[in-house]
């Protein structure tokens, strides 16, 4: 009998394998462009998912959506679009609400956003809903 943390795994390396799902932004770019961004849902291992909980404890609100972008993003072709070298330009040199929106769009932030509703709009619902939880946890 396959012992238990074998089967984790080797599940858990199929998922990686799976099929890569595509996240569309509408209207991301200035000129009025949208967005395509690739990834592999549920695809974190138990220490990257501790990171970005940890900046969600902490109210960090761009860590946790450019966090969520290193770990998750990736192109066409399956790499990854960030490393973990990005965190500091990923957080300090673009917008806020960009880094949500992507981040949204992973389907990570456990914010209920389907695809097609990432906007302006739920991204400032999102800051506000995470802020507030960091606040009454302090």
């Amino acid at each position: 009998m396959e012992n238990i943390l074998e089967r984790m795994q080797r599940e858990f390396q199929e998922r990686l394998n799976g099929d890569l799902k595509k996240a569309v932004i509408e209207d991301f770019w200035r000129n009025g462009e949208s967005l395509e961004i690739w990834y592999v849902p549920e695809s974190m291992t138990g220490e990257q998912f501790s990171k970005v909980n940890a900046a969600i404890q902490k109210g960090d609100i761009a860590g946790t959506a450019a966090l969520t972008l290193i770990y998750m993003a990736r192109n066409a072709d399956g790499e990854r679009l960030f490393r973990r070298a990005n965190l500091t330009e990923l957080t300090k040199m673009i917008s806020g609400l960009d880094l949500l929106k992507l981040s949204q769009a992973l389907e990570v932030t456990g914010a209920g956003v389907e695809l097609e509703e990432v906007d302006d709009e739920n991204a400032l619902t999102l800051v506000s809903s995470l802020t507030d939880e960091a606040l009454e946890k302090n």
